[in-house]
């Protein structure tokens, strides 16, 4: 009777053998303080700005743009893996807790990663590849992709009984992921996290690049016509530049925990318990929402002029910056109709619509010089007629001016609202 009653409880002691870490922490109490208190410190950064970032979606309404709608779902993903790790981190917990701060940080970690490539999806189909009307149909397959795949994982995690406590972060850097011993743990490790992640490091670079490519054509393009706002060739430069950074602070934020995974798959865990190493992947790996809060916010000056100015209404930062780009506009504008080069600019005709064919032509005529008399073009994916809608490449622009959703403009009468408010 008792033989049989072991072997009935020996799966149950087994699972909660599982519970544990197999080994003890490698850190002293020293390094352990170190550890916690860098994790929390960017974990309590990242949270705030998530929040901000969502802030700056729902009260500056005229500033709502598609792209702005992605990063607002990609904050969202951040602020629980900033919460999630911070509470791994504080709590200390191998049992239950373990097991559920790892679902929502596992989650929250493939849904940031399928984000953040969706969002770098969007803007090469916006941009590089010119189909606004493509881009918007993709945003309902983006959302059950970057919502529902994870859930799909963590479902068969949980069934399987593979999330809990682990030798590689809980022991280490201090919150929970995959069990430790589990069966094909290399499999679940991939297939909960690191797959996706080290998929993005290769999708995101390589659709920025696309993009990046679009926008130096157009701004030598621009060089070479010479009749774009200077306005408008700094809002594109700056987006250029962005389209660098972002792939580039992405992956740097990411790549001390991958580079711990793969020392730990290829060599051992010993060989990957680094103190400086971890002590890297405990800012990375929580620090993502803060990086974008730094790029999308506080690097974008409409918008950080906006927010300044929602809490310092004196401040003049926004209306300085819409008033230069609004001057530089009407400037250019009154300059080129004044040269006599753009006959059907006249009041109340900034925009005309013409064939196709004509459109061509004269961007044939303006490219030789002969000035074509429809000026640089604006194009829009609504029209599905075979028709180009045509205006002055520097067309004035009201202040706050975004261009609508789904209207593809020509570098001369694109914001900043059009690179992802870049």
């Amino acid at each position: 009777m008792d033989e049989v009653s072991a072997f009935v409880t020996a799966p149950s002691s087994a699972f909660d053998d599982t519970l544990t870490p197999t080994t003890a922490s490698p850190w002293s109490e020293g390094q352990q303080t170190a550890l916690k208190a860098a994790t929390v410190t960017t974990c309590c950064l990242s949270i705030v700005g998530c929040v901000l970032i969502i802030l700056s979606f729902v009260l500056l309404k005229d500033l709502r743009a598609t792209s702005r709608q992605l990063l607002v779902f990609l904050s969202l993903a951040d602020l629980v893996t900033a919460m999630g790790n911070m509470v791994g981190v504080l709590t200390d917990d191998t049992g239950t807790l373990c097991v559920i701060q790892s679902s929502f940080t596992t989650y929250s970690s493939i849904a940031s990663f399928l984000w953040t490539s969706s969002i770098a999806l969007y803007l090469y189909l916006s941009i590089a590849r010119e189909s606004q009307r493509l881009a918007a149909r993709s945003i309902p397959f983006l959302h059950v992709f970057s919502w529902l795949t994870p859930a799909c994982i963590i479902i068969a995690a949980l069934a399987c009984e593979v999330l809990g406590s682990d030798d590689f972060s809980a022991t280490t850097v201090g919150w929970c992921w995959i069990k430790s011993n589990v069966k094909y743990d290399l499999f679940w490790k991939l297939f909960a996290g690191k797959g996706w992640e080290i998929a993005s490091y290769i999708s995101v670079p390589i659709l920025y690049f696309f993009v990046k490519r679009k926008i130096r054509v157009e701004l030598h393009s621009a060089e070479q016509i010479q009749l774009v706002s200077r306005r408008s060739v700094q809002v594109a430069q700056e987006a250029d530049r962005k389209m660098t950074f972002i792939p580039i602070v992405f992956v740097f934020v990411r790549s001390w925990g991958t580079t711990r995974f793969l020392i730990s798959e290829i060599g051992s865990q010993e060989q990957a318990d680094v103190f400086w190493l971890t002590l890297c992947q405990a800012i990375g790996d929580s620090s993502q929402g803060f990086a974008n809060f730094v790029l999308f916010c506080v690097l974008t000056p409409k918008i950080r002029n906006r927010m300044i100015a929602l809490v310092w209404p004196q401040y003049r930062g926004s209306n300085a910056d819409e008033s230069q780009r609004y001057s530089g506009s009407v400037a250019t504008t009154a300059s080129a109709a004044k040269s006599g080069a753009y006959p059907n600019l006249g009041r109340g005709s900034f925009n005309q619509v013409v064939p196709r064919s004509q459109h061509n032509q004269q961007q044939q005529q303006l490219r030789q010089g002969g000035g074509g008399g429809g000026g640089a073009s604006s194009h829009h994916g609504s029209v599905d007629n075979g028709y180009y809608s045509t205006s002055l490449s520097s067309s004035v622009n009201p202040p706050n001016y975004d261009p609508s959703p789904g209207s593809y403009s020509s570098l001369s009468t694109r914001d900043s609202s059009y690179y992802g408010d870049t």
